[in-house]
């Protein structure tokens, strides 16, 4: 059939279209009749029966759990209550059930009514239509809906013609195990028509409820079809079928000379049979119903007569589609089309032949596609001209390399006008019509669209068509305008080292990689060494050696390296002299060493200087070891008599020795003044050379600061009163425990204290504060209100004998005492900071660490 042609397709798609369509109808009226209609009928009655079955049964438990979890179940079992009537009194508790009642109502409406029983059964309270409840409540039986619930009185009909049914909710106790708290009444007629059931089917169907084992069958709803004694006679034989349990067979029954199709089911847990019923009739066909089905199924086979037509027709012309597609989109530009064969026809002759074609295109194309891209990536400029030399195709290089901003600064273009000035006449007469006649290369000098002048190497040649002719140029740039710079600079840099090279002072020399000497710098080398270039060339570079033949391997072994080494050499007159070398490797582009090269200068005079500068640095070494052992021993010599003098001046205050005038304490007062003074400084002079030779220790021990502060603050309301100064302290009252040397100590309050009043102004204050900056750090300030210290000396006022040079400051001293100060707040581990403003004041504030007992203990032992 594939291979078959085109218009035997067609001819037997046309038949097979016709057979289709008689096959369908006949099969479709054959098959169609009244049985299919009555299964039908049959298979909906059976599912509106379960759709009711089920939707009866969750709404009785739904109404079960929610009386269940009422909250008047506790009234219940009130002793009051028990066989006797509801108190008066409890009026709140008949609000809260009429309230709960009515809720109840709106949501089941096809409850009737509602009662609350006692222990025996008798009604405490009801709402709704009171006479549908049982006065009195009979033995009950247990239903499958809940565990406490209880059928009281089965399926019933009223003379309303309804049905209704009594369920209860019982309290489980173990002395009245069936006694009822709830009652309520269903009308199962209400609840069976309000099923989700489809009105159509609702309104033709009779529904029959009964109880399994017992001859009850009631109608619970009513259909237009059936009257009295059918009715009668159809719910007589469903109760004989329900008391014997037989299942009700779904499918036609014969009632009263009718066919009634019946269908039943049963509530999924109390296992009530639920029958539906409907007349065999109402589910047949009539003639004209049938003529309609015949002209529905007509047109039906019609419409897939047409279909099948259609679908048959596509599939032979969507070769045809496919092609005129694909035709299509190759000349959109998709080179890569193809049309699958699926035959063996005319049609697939001419898509073969389609696909051929598309494979050569596509192959011609990629191969100038990769042509194009070659050109169009390429750094040189590639331009096109005619034979008259007008721009015919230029690349992106070529745009960049002439300067053009856009495709229209080509279309008038000439390749002449691009040649500048200096080689116009010569491309002219001689480089076109080379590159017409055959290819030419060369040096061409090119201008841009903004006057910048390029040197371009041209390779160019013509173009040449079937017929031999030439009808175009092509012309092959590349811009050499850096190479040539890069080559200039080259040749200058070259240029520039070499007349380094000739014009250095100092001694060049260049080696192989055997050491052997290849060049030397004029005259540098000469007046170095003595010898002309010629007289060394091609000699080994131990030759300018001094030094012992057994050390000459390793000093060669030494010059290959990089860096300076100084070592002897030897002029051509045999003199030796010290020089320094400076000595690099040659090296080439790939990297690989192609000698060295040294710069010798002659540096016997610096080594001589250098030498005596080191015997000048040791003398004065000396003198400063000399200068501190003086120190040392004057000051021991001062100190030593300054004892006892101020231990007589003391004891002569004190008046051991008898009373004294007042004006021989002044003087006494001024005299201990002055020894103290002098003890202080005898005493930075010694700690000065303990520190500069590295012996001043302390005497650690546990201090309290406040002791401290209190011995010193004797000296400075003395030093105080002397000039006239007020102090002022603000110190706290508890102990401030520190580990360090108590004299030490002193020393720095001392010259703090000393300080503050010197540099101070007449009638100036001295203020001493002491405050706890947290509780490990005690903060001890020292204020004045003297000159101050301009900023740029604060950073060298702890220098070793700086003092600040101001004017109209005649105070002297040694210069050392803020410089001891600092090394002992160091050695006890104390910050020191100073702050001061000129002609306001100076404040030097010391921070000590303060330590726990503890660690008292534990720095002492460690120290």
């Amino acid at each position: 059939m594939l291979k078959s042609s085109f218009g035997t397709k067609i001819f037997v798609a046309i038949v097979g279209v016709s057979a289709a369509t008689l096959v369908i109808t006949g099969g479709f009226l054959y098959w169609h009749g009244t049985a299919l209609l009555r299964l039908k009928s049959t298979e909906e009655l059976f599912t509106a029966s379960n759709a009711i079955a089920y939707y009866m049964e969750h709404n009785l438990e739904d109404v079960l759990r929610q009386l269940e979890a009422c909250p008047f179940s506790w009234a219940q079992q009130r002793e009051g209550a028990r066989g006797g009537s509801w108190p008066d009194k409890e009026t709140a508790i008949k609000e809260s059930f009429s309230e709960y009642a009515s809720q109840l109502f709106r949501d089941f409406p096809w409850i009737a009514a509602v009662a609350l029983r006692n222990e025996i059964g008798k009604i405490l309270l009801c709402h709704g239509e009171e006479n549908l409840l049982s006065p009195s409540l009979g033995p009950c039986d247990p239903i499958a809906l809940l565990p406490k619930g209880c059928l009281l009185r089965g399926p019933e009909t009223k003379s309303t013609r309804r049905v209704y049914v009594e369920l209860g909710l019982s309290r489980i106790r173990e002395a009245h195990p069936r006694s009822l708290a709830w009652t309520f009444v269903v009308d199962v007629s209400a609840l069976a028509t309000s099923a989700p059931v489809p009105s159509r089917l609702l309104n033709e169907m009779m529904v029959v409820l009964g109880r399994s084992g017992q001859a009850e069958a009631s109608v619970v709803k009513e259909a237009r079809w059936a009257d009295t004694r059918l009715r009668e006679q159809l719910t007589s034989k469903l109760g004989q079928m329900f008391l014997e349990s037989r299942d009700v067979e779904p499918g036609p029954m014969a009632v009263e000379g009718q066919k009634i199709l019946v269908a039943s089911s049963f509530l999924p847990k109390l296992r009530w049979p639920l029958v539906m019923a409907v007349p065999e009739k109402s589910a047949g066909m009539s003639a004209s119903a049938l003529l309609k089905t015949a002209l529905w199924a007509c047109g039906l086979g019609i419409v897939l007569s047409l279909g099948v037509s259609w679908f048959v027709a596509s599939h032979l012309i969507r070769p045809l589609r496919r092609l005129q597609e694909a035709f299509r989109e190759f000349s959109q530009g998709n080179w890569n089309v193809q049309v699958p064969v699926t035959s063996g026809d005319e049609i697939a002759e001419l898509t073969d032949g389609f696909n051929q074609g598309v494979v050569f295109v596509t192959t011609q194309h990629r191969k100038l596609k990769r042509l194009q891209t070659l050109v169009h990536q390429t750094q040189d400029a590639v331009v096109l001209c005619s034979s008259k030399g007008s721009l015919v195709y230029a690349n992106p290089s070529a745009y960049a390399f002439f300067g053009f901003q856009r495709r229209e600064d080509t279309v008038l273009a000439r390749l002449h006008d691009r040649v500048c000035a200096v080689d116009r006449e010569r491309f002219d007469q001689t480089v076109w019509p080379s590159m017409l006649e055959g290819p030419w290369e060369g040096e061409i000098h090119f201008c841009r669209q903004d006057g910048k002048v390029q040197l371009g190497w041209l390779r160019g040649g013509s173009v040449s068509d079937e017929a031999g002719n030439a009808p175009f140029v092509y012309a092959i740039i590349r811009d050499i305008s850096d190479r040539k710079a890069a080559e200039e600079a080259l040749r200058n840099a070259e240029e520039y080292y070499r007349t380094v090279f000739r014009t250095s002072p100092d001694a060049i020399v260049v080696t192989n990689p055997s050491e052997v000497i290849v060049d030397v710098n004029e005259p540098g080398f000469p007046n170095v060494f003595g010898y002309e270039r010629h007289e060394i060339l091609g000699r080994p570079i131990g030759d300018l050696l001094a030094e012992e033949i057994d050390g000459t391997a390793s000093l060669l072994s030494a010059l290959k390296g990089s860096g300076r080494i100084t070592v002897k050499w030897r002029r051509k007159d045999g003199s030796v002299f010290l020089g320094e070398a400076t000595q690099g490797a040659l090296k080439d582009a790939k990297d690989v060493w192609r000698g060295s090269v040294r710069v010798i200068r002659d540096v016997s005079e610096r080594e001589a200087l250098l030498e005596r500068l080191e015997q000048t640095n040791q003398e004065l070494k000396s003198l400063d070891e000399l200068k501190d052992k003086f120190l040392a021993g004057v000051s021991h010599d001062l100190r030593t008599p300054l004892i006892p003098v101020r231990a007589f001046l003391e004891k002569l205050l004190q008046g051991k020795w008898g009373p004294l005038t007042a004006r021989q304490e002044e003087f006494l007062r001024y005299c201990l003044i002055g020894v103290s003074r002098e003890m202080i400084l005898v005493e930075e002079l010694l700690d000065y050379t303990r520190l500069k030779s590295g012996s001043l220790t302390l005497r650690k021990e546990n201090v309290d600061l406040q002791d401290v502060l209190r011995a010193s603050l004797f000296l400075l309301r003395i030093l105080a009163e002397t000039n006239r100064l007020t102090v002022a302290v603000d110190l706290p009252l508890d102990p401030v425990p520190i580990v360090g040397d108590y004299n030490k100590l002193l020393r720095i309050f001392h010259n703090l204290f000393s300080n503050a009043v010197k540099y101070n102004r007449p009638g100036g204050h001295v203020t001493v504060r002491g405050a706890w900056e947290s509780p490990r750090r005690f903060r001890v300030a020292v204020e004045d209100s003297g000159i101050g210290i301009p900023q740029e000396d604060l950073r060298r006022i702890f220098d070793d004998f700086y003092r600040v040079g101001m004017s109209g400051t005649p105070v002297r001293g040694s210069g050392i005492g803020l410089a001891v100060v600092r090394e002992l707040v160091h050695l006890h581990g104390a910050e020191l900071d100073v702050q001061s403003t000129v002609g306001v004041g100076s404040v030097f504030s010391i921070t000590f660490p303060v330590m726990e007992d503890s660690e008292i203990d534990v720095a002492l032992s460690v120290d």
